[in-house]
Formats: structure tokens, sequence, C-alpha cells
């Protein structure tokens, strides 16, 4: 199960990567955007905008870029986003191979997508209006933004070049995420770690799995409470009791040490086992094994 788990955390590492540099490029692409929108909806004299009723008309068509930017750019990457949760579920299917899921698996994994708003048939994904990722697509934020430069821009008969330079602080600032970026890191920055362990924690209830082992290995950055878990068995009981330490990265509300483990950004997952690998690596563990037979 060590291959399997590694393969899960590879999964997730690689999607998370992967995800930035779309944000990243989405932002990019809805600079070159708005900047192309505003010198065809506008009119300019000697690379200047005039200050006329027309160009303050010409704004409202902003609404019409919104959906038309949401459907061309947008979308594409909140299917992305849907296909790679589909997958980190089906790499957590073949987590649990060994264990008899046949029985529970359809359910589990319909269940675990749905509730982000995902509908796949066939190849065709689809996502339920109201639903996370639907929420995820939608960001007023810029759009306001962008509309009240072009407000004063046209107001002051702003200079092209100090337009563009005001529109690129505004989408590409220099040294921070931009607010389209930020709108998606906010939102998926543990999305897939998330899901993963809440898969994993699905199958595990499900299958009365009772032990795990704290993986994911060490890097520079990682919490000393991340230190010093990794790599050892601890029982969901033992796990509880985390809700109750103070440890840096916390969630300062509703943590949940299964589905949170180390808090923000933390890479962490149980690795459950059975009980016979429990007490192989954990010989201590064969009383409480007992104790919850005569218990039950």
């Amino acid at each position: 199960m060590r291959k399997k788990s590694r393969k899960r955390s590879e999964l997730v590492d690689s999607v998370e990567k992967k995800a930035l540099l779309l944000f990243e490029k989405l932002e990019r692409d809805f600079y070159r955007s708005v900047i192309k929108e505003f010198r065809d909806v506008l009119t300019f004299k000697d690379n200047m905008i005039v200050n006329s009723t027309k160009n303050h008309v010409a704004l409202h068509k902003l609404a019409e870029f919104q959906e038309k930017f949401k459907k061309r750019k947008v979308m594409p990457v909140i299917t992305w986003i849907a296909n790679q949760l589909i997958k980190i579920t089906k790499t957590n299917v073949e987590y649990f191979d060994n264990f008899d899921v046949k029985k529970i698996q359809g359910k589990v994994t319909e269940d675990s997508v749905a509730k982000y708003g995902i509908k796949k048939t066939g190849n065709v994904v689809k996502i339920a209006k109201g639903s996370l990722l639907d929420q995820l697509s939608k960001f007023e934020e810029p759009y306001m933004a962008i509309r009240n430069i072009g407000t004063r821009a046209i107001a002051q008969g702003m200079p092209l070049k100090e337009f563009q330079s005001i529109i690129k602080n505004e989408i590409l600032p220099e040294g921070k995420f931009g607010k389209i970026k930020s709108h998606f890191q906010t939102i998926a920055q543990d999305l897939f770690v998330e899901h993963d362990r809440n898969m994993n924690n699905e199958f595990a209830d499900r299958l009365g799995l009772m032990a795990f082992i704290y993986e994911g290995g060490l890097i520079e950055t990682s919490r000393e409470f991340c230190q010093e878990k990794n790599g050892k068995v601890f029982t969901r009981e033992e796990a509880e009791q985390w809700a109750f330490e103070d440890f840096d990265g916390k969630p300062s509300g509703g943590y949940d040490p299964l589905s949170n483990m180390g808090g923000y950004n933390c890479r962490h997952h149980a690795g459950w086992i059975d009980e016979k690998e429990a007490i192989r690596r954990r010989p201590d563990l064969e009383q409480y094994f007992k104790d919850k037979k005569a218990n039950r």
C-alpha cells in the first residue's frame, strides 16, 4: 500500500502545481482580453480616451465580455479541475483494492464528486448551477475594478498608455497575486488534497478501519506538528485528540483532524491500514483492537 499511497501523493502534488500554472495563465489571458475589449469598444483620439457619452455607454458591453471570457477561458479551467477530482477519486479506489470495496465504491465515488457539482456522463463533464465549482467560475471583483478604472479613464480623457498601465497593475500586480489568481487560490488552495483525504477517509469509515499511518513525508517547511507525526501509526481516537492541540497552521475554526491533518497547506494524509499491519507496526495496539472487539 505504500506504493499506492505514494502514487496518491504524487498525483495531488502534480495537480496542484499544474493548477497554479493554469491560474497564472488565466490571469494573463484576462489582462490581454480586457485590453483588447477596451480597444475594440472605446473611441480614442491621439492615443487618448475620448470623454464622451458613447464611451460611457460602451462600458456596459463589459457584461457581454464577462460571459464570453467565462465560456472561452474560465470554464475549461473549471472542467479541468473537475476531471482532476475525478482522477483523484479513482486513485483512492485503487488504494483500497486489497479490501472488498465493490459494494461501496460506486456510491462513494459518485457522492464524492457530486458535492462539487460534478456530473460525468461518458466523456462529458457538467457542472451544476450553484455548486462549489460553479461559484469558482464567477468572480465579480475584477470586473468591477476594471469597470471603475474605465469610467475614471473616460472622465479624465486618460492617455492610452497610462490606462493600460493602471489596468495591468490591477490585474497583474508585480510581486503579488492578482485578483483572478487570488480568487482561485483562496477557494482551490487545499481543494485537491482535502478531496483526497476525504475520499480516503470515507472508504476507511465504510470498511471499519481504525488505524492509519501519518503519511506524506517531510520537506524543509514542514511544521513541528507534522514532523512529530510523520510515518507514525495512530488510531482514530488518538487523532481526535489533535483537535484540542494548538499548533501553527491550525484552522481557526472547524478543524477536523482527519480532513485537515496539519492544517493550512499541509500535504499529509491518513494512510489507512488493517488491524494486522497496525499491530505489526505498533505492538501496543494489540490490546486496543481486543478491547474494540469486546465492546462491539
